[in-house]
């Protein structure tokens, strides 16, 4: 998980996300990645000073399950989760956005 973590430190280092926020968020991303979501899209999101990231991938039952039990109740960062389904073709595999850090959305 540490190739990923640099990955995603660096990443969110060019987006000109302030650097407080950096360990955490990228604990965060970390902790979702590995609950099985596939094709991981990190966006930096705020204005004026990006403050959060948005998350987006694919996931099946298993995963959503996983990152619904695993990471979810012990994310305090976690602002927004939608977990919309991929479509009539593949009725079992969900789109999901997750919102992580201060100036995402709680509610």
């Amino acid at each position: 998980m540490a190739g990923f973590e640099d990955s995603i430190m660096s990443h969110l280092k060019a987006g000109g996300l302030a650097k407080d926020h950096l360990s955490g968020l990228t604990a965060a991303a970390a902790q979702i990645n590995a609950s099985g979501i596939k094709g991981m899209r990190i966006l930096t999101k705020g204005t004026p000073v990006p403050d959060w990231i948005r998350m987006s991938g694919i996931a099946d039952k298993a995963a959503i399950s996983k990152l619904v039990s695993d990471v979810l109740g012990k994310q305090q960062q976690i602002g927004n989760i939608q977990i919309f389904p991929y479509g009539i073709p593949f009725p079992d595999i969900y789109r999901v956005e997750i919102d992580i850090g201060p100036g995402a959305q709680h509610g």
